[in-house]
Parts: structure tokens; sequence; C-alpha cells
């Protein structure tokens, strides 16, 4: 299965990478790891995951307070968002 990134989650991703790297250097990529692992479990194992809206399952990583909100069809997986646990659950549901 191919791995997509939602436009706006590359966003989220870039912010995230951003705040943390201000925070301590070496905590972006830090957490840059923490998503790319959490990627390699949605890949290897897409429905082991949650549903967490509807019928959109959910990844959390580990170390930081993220989830991964994600999608499949036949070939591909899009994360739709790459949300912090403590903003708006619902934000990103109109993606598409």
């Amino acid at each position: 299965m191919n791995v997509i990134l939602h436009p706006a989650a590359e966003r989220e991703f870039s912010e995230a990478f951003k705040w943390y790297e201000k925070r301590m250097t070496g905590l972006g990529t830090e957490f840059s790891n923490m998503i790319d692992e959490t990627v390699h479990r949605v890949k290897n194992s897409p429905l082991s995951f949650p549903i967490c809206y509807k019928t959109v399952p959910k990844a959390v990583l580990k170390k930081f307070p993220y989830i991964l909100l994600f999608s499949m069809n036949n070939s591909d997986i899009m994360i739709i968002a790459i949300s912090h646990t403590g903003r708006n659950p619902l934000e990103w549901h109109k993606r598409k």
C-alpha cells in the first residue's frame, strides 16, 4: 500500500516539528521518527486500529500527544490529519 499525506496533514506535521525543535534541539527529529514509526505500523496493519470517527481509524503516537487519522482504499492509505490530542478532534473531518 502507498501512504499519502493530505496537504493539511503535511502542514500539521511541519508546524509540530518546528514547535518541538524550538523547544529543544533534536526533539523535532524525535517527533518525526515517531511519525515514521506510526506510519509504518499503519501501513503494516491498517485494520488493527480503532475507529475514531465514523469510518476513520486513528493511530496514537508514542511519547507525543498526537494521533494520525487515516482512510484506506484498495491501494492507498491517506493520512488525513496529524492531530494534537488537545485540539478540536473534529477539525479535520471535512478533509478529503
